[in-house]
């Protein structure tokens, strides 16, 4: 969907000043926008709850969260080699991840080795992890290879993290008719020259109805009236 919103915003900013500009997409921020469009982060605002976990294993491969001393979260999710070999050597672990490899005779350097294994992997990483808090975690696996990072929930994110706020250009602050003030997502597309469009507040059923049939159909002026009074198209919804 991002791909080809990110094709369409690129051919529309080359036409208008007629030559072709850098686009850039982080994969953080279509993480944040797909949650948002979910209703996760407006729900946490409005509602005040968090929806719950339903699993984290990552199938194929080894990644899985892992409860902290101090009661957070991490995941770990060493896709490629180089980052398994990271978690060893960044926990101390190594030796004891290479005797399970020998015990069970599964090659650990494989997703699906580590999938096969994520068990008893995960059995030797719990015990490292549930001795430290999220702050020394981070200490140890920062800037070593390994790919990890603090598992939060919803609630975690809105209150927490600073890329779900304003201070991201990829959110801003909307009235949303019905709900009140609440921090919504624009699109995560970065156009070199051409700039983002800010959030806007979800349409009332009926609001596009007269501008949809007018440029996509012709439909206007009388012939948009007929429609109308004859019940066929109807107008914006009563607030």
């Amino acid at each position: 969907m991002y791909l080809s919103t990110a094709l369409l915003a690129a051919e529309r900013a080359r036409q208008r000043p007629g030559h072709g500009q850098e686009v850039t997409l982080a994969l953080s921020d279509v993480m944040l926008a797909t949650v948002s469009n979910l209703g996760y982060v407006a729900d946490v605002q409005v509602n005040g709850k968090v929806r719950p976990p339903i699993g984290n294993d990552l199938y194929g491969a080894f990644g899985r969260d892992f409860r902290t001393a101090d009661g957070r979260y991490v995941m770990l999710t060493p896709t490629f080699t180089r980052q398994w070999r990271a978690i060893g050597k960044a926990t101390g672990l190594a030796d004891w991840l290479a005797l399970m490899r020998q015990a069970i005779a599964v090659d650990l350097d494989t997703e699906a080795g580590r999938f096969g294994a994520r068990a008893g992997i995960a059995a030797v990483l719990e015990l490292w992890i549930a001795a430290r808090t999220l702050v020394k975690i981070g200490i140890a696996l920062d800037a070593t290879g390994v790919l990890w990072g603090p598992y939060q929930d919803f609630g975690q994110l809105v209150r927490e993290d600073p890329r779900c706020s304003a201070a991201n250009p990829v959110f801003g602050t909307i009235d949303q008719l019905g709900v009140g003030r609440i921090l919504a997502n624009a699109t995560p597309l970065s156009c070199s020259t051409a700039g983002r469009v800010p959030p806007a507040a979800a349409p009332r059923q009926g609001d596009d109805t007269k501008a949809v049939l007018g440029e996509m159909l012709g439909i206007t002026g009388q012939n948009y009236a007929k429609l109308h009074d004859s019940g066929i198209v109807s107008g914006p919804a009563a607030p």
